[in-house]
This record gives C-alpha cells, structure tokens and sequence, in this order.
C-alpha cells in the first residue's frame, strides 16, 4: 500500500529546501506561482504570502520560520524563495492513521497495518517518530512494516529506498523523518489479521486488589502471553467520593487479541492470566 501527499504539497516543501546563493530565476517563480494558480482555483492574494531574497519581509519570515539555526548563519546558503500557506489546504501532509485503516478496510477484513490507537496522528509522523501500536507483539513497529519510502534530501533530490542507501532509510524510520529530508510517500507492507478480533478493557483499583493484579501482569505480559494478545495498562488517580475528596488509584487494563472470544478466554486459562 502507497500513501501518497498532494503535488502541491510537494512542490512547496520542494521550493523551501532547493538552496542556493544566487538570485533565482524569474523563470521559476512564474512557474511555481502558474502550479499554484492551476491547482487553487479561488482568488488567492500570491503576492502577499511568496517572498524572494529581494523581498523587505524575506530575512524575517525566514527566521522566525527556521527549525535549523545554523542555517540562518550568513555563509549558509538560502531559500530561492519562500510560498507562506493562505489556507489549510495548501499544506495537506497525506494519509492519518484512521483513514489508512478505514482504506484498507475497504478492500480486505484479513488485513490490517500495525499502528496505534490515535486515529488522528498522521501516518509520516507516526512512522518517523517510531511509535507503536496493540499488533506490536505480533508484528513489530509500523516502522519495521515500511517496504520503501520516496524522501527529497537536503540537496534536492528525489530519492527512494535503494538511492538514499540502508542507513538513511533506517533513520527515517524512528529518528524523525524531517531531520533528513522530506518524506513524499510510504510504502507499507499490510499483515494478515483474522475476520473477527477482540477487544477488552478490565478495570481494577486499590481497594480490588490492583496492585497484586499489577504484579502478575508484569510476570507474565511480555515473555508468558501469545504473540496474537497485547495487553497495556494505563494507572491514573480516581476521585472515589466527590464530597470528601476521597481517591484512589484505578488500573485499567486494555487488550486486543487477534482472534474470537472463546479461544481468548482457553488461551489465558491455559497460560496462567489475569481475568
């Protein structure tokens, strides 16, 4: 499965990373100014979010801009120009997680893409932040399940997995895509999932023994459990009375098993589980 940002998209994070200590030709910003116009129909004021070194505002908006300090050092080279957004839809940044499962969803119910829970998050930041998801025991980080990736270097160039090389393709995937480059699109390896999975949420305070029940989960979770059931707890402070400011601490333990209830429930029996 490909995830594909827009050409716009491209095209604008294209023109803030072509560096250069010449003045750019007028030839390029005609063209630039000619994709924007073609793909936003709508009245769009141009002239007042494209800037050129020759621009009063240039040097500030490329400051206040910067990630990078050391690229506002005199001797480095600079942006041939810069195109500021107008609207959300200029800078559309691909696929969230949600829609890239529902995508997948579409086609299959045996597959499925190992990633999280937030269904928000974006699939780019998700990956290079090397983030984890309820499939990890089974099948890794969604990292680990990128077959190929496209990335525009700090240089220019358009590269995918074989030109960019091993160690640059590894370091997209957990340390930060924008470190190196701008990521264009992901190729992920989709995995086999059953038609039917569970899913489960026990909850135990203090007072029901959770600190016990804690202590099992941590014997058995990572080593003594089947690759298909992933179990988190989440620990968090509860207001038990409200009028005398009475708490406690509430463990809740959430679980996805790729598989049906009943052979859930002969699985932990057999393995020694917490209920």
């Amino acid at each position: 499965m490909q995830l594909s940002n827009s050409s716009v998209f491209f095209m604008f994070l294209f023109v803030l990373l072509s560096s250069s200590s010449a003045k750019p030709p007028s030839s390029k910003q005609n063209s630039f100014l000619q994709c924007l116009s073609y793909h936003f129909k709508d009245s769009i004021p141009f002239s007042s979010t494209f800037f050129t070194p020759n621009s009063s505002a240039f040097t500030t908006v490329l400051n206040s801009t910067a990630q990078n300090l050391r690229y506002l050092v005199p001797s480095k080279p600079k942006p041939e120009f810069i195109f500021t957004r107008t609207h959300d839809s200029q800078i559309q940044a691909g696929a969230t997680i949600g829609e890239v499962y529902y995508r997948i969803a579409e086609k299959s119910r045996t597959h499925g893409f190992p990633a999280g829970l937030y269904r928000s998050l974006g699939v780019g930041g998700h990956i290079t932040g090397g983030a984890y998801g309820t499939m990890m025991r089974k099948y890794g980080l969604a990292a680990v399940n990128v077959l190929d990736a496209r990335i525009v270097d700090v240089k220019g160039r358009i590269l995918d997995r074989k030109t960019m090389g091993a160690d640059l393709f590894w370091a997209i995937r957990g340390g930060g895509g924008a470190s190196f480059g701008v990521i264009l699109w992901w190729k992920i390896k989709l995995v086999p999932v059953p038609s039917t999975m569970t899913v489960f949420t026990v909850s135990k305070t203090l007072e029901q023994g959770a600190t016990k029940l804690l202590h099992r989960w941590q014997q058995v979770a990572t080593t003594k459990l089947d690759k298909d059931l992933n179990i988190r707890v989440l620990i968090q402070p509860t207001v038990v009375d409200s009028i005398s400011g009475k708490r406690t601490v509430t463990t809740l333990y959430q679980g996805q098993f790729l598989g049906g209830v009943k052979r859930r429930s002969s699985m932990l029996c057999k393995q020694g589980s917490p209920n």
